[in-house]
């Protein structure tokens, strides 16, 4: 279950994000950063950037769901996996879940990434 979880992470990058503010002024992207200003870099879509990585899928820090380790891993994570495991244990034993009719699932990455359309699925009861 902690592989499932860890690849729905990994597939569906919700925000990971790294905000910093730096005491004096600084030039990102052409742009000048007064000091003292948050700036925040949604990691998870440079982190995939072909432009940036040669393979992206492989690097050491393309997939940090919870942080990148050590003190600044995010502490609530193993409750995120258990509650995750309890909801679709819970789920999957009593149902099947389906897509509804014929969509396609496609996203779009930005601060979060999610899909383009709104994506339904239809539970099933399952025969014991």
């Amino acid at each position: 279950m902690h592989q499932v979880i860890d690849e729905s992470i990994r597939c569906g990058i919700s925000t990971v994000f790294a905000a910093r503010s730096k005491e004096e002024e600084i030039e990102l992207g052409g742009y000048k950063i007064p000091k003292n200003t948050p700036v925040v870099q949604a990691l998870g879509v440079v982190m995939a950037d072909e432009k940036w990585w040669s393979a992206p899928q492989e690097h050491p820090y393309a997939f940090p769901p919870f942080g990148f380790a050590g003190k600044r891993k995010c502490p609530g994570y193993k409750f995120v996996y258990i509650k995750a495991t309890v909801f679709l244990t819970s789920v999957l034993r009593r149902f099947k879940v389906l897509p509804h009719g014929d969509q396609q699932l496609t996203h779009e990455q930005g601060f979060s990434t999610h899909p383009v359309e709104e994506l339904w699925v239809k539970l099933v009861k399952r025969q014991v």
